[in-house]
């Protein structure tokens, strides 16, 4: 029997659900930083949009941890930001891409987003499960986790921790889909 793909979705966001802030990202704790990295280094491939990528990956000198996949709509546009097995981009549509890395042997991967990106792979059924972490602060505006997902998902809460004494919460959650009749 094949083994089914493992897609973890990791974000961070204020208490009332958002990742960005007019300023920016939400600031994530030094703790949920920690977290993060060593999920992130667990795992073979991460896959993030292109406004993620241009906020934080393709700023970066050298690239240490999993290869990451970058959606974007034009990958011929970074043909020269392309290092083989560290970055790639690509315009698969989700579910084409995780049949490629399955295809390739790889059986588990990353989801950090943003939030179109989330809602590309929630709305194909394609994740499996989900940590948020959840910063004491309020945004008020920004970005939210999924932007205008299109199906329902039902989120089966498997852990929660608190990560440090402001009240950093860390949610670990295992998804399954609802699935239309009609």
């Amino acid at each position: 029997m094949k083994k089914k793909f493992q897609l973890t979705l990791s974000m961070v966001s204020s208490l009332d659900g958002r990742t960005t802030t007019p300023a920016g990202s939400i600031q994530s704790s030094p703790e949920d930083t920690a977290a993060f990295e060593k999920l992130r280094n667990s795992i073979p491939v991460m896959i993030i949009g292109r406004k993620t990528a241009q906020k934080h990956t393709l700023r970066l000198p050298e690239l240490h941890g999993p290869l990451r996949i970058v959606m974007t709509r034009n990958p011929s546009q970074y043909t020269g930001l392309v290092r083989p097995g560290k970055l790639e981009f690509t315009d698969e549509t989700p579910t084409e891409l995780i049949s490629r890395l399955q295809k390739q042997g790889i059986r588990a991967a990353l989801l950090a987003g943003g939030s179109t990106t989330n809602a590309a792979f929630l709305d194909a059924c394609l994740i499996t499960n989900a940590f948020f972490t959840y910063e004491p602060v309020v945004s008020g505006t920004g970005k939210g986790i999924f932007f205008r997902p299109g199906r329902t998902a039902i989120f089966h809460l498997r852990d929660i921790q608190q990560l440090n004494t402001r009240g950093t919460l860390r949610m670990h959650y295992a998804i399954s889909y609802e699935h239309n009749t009609d």
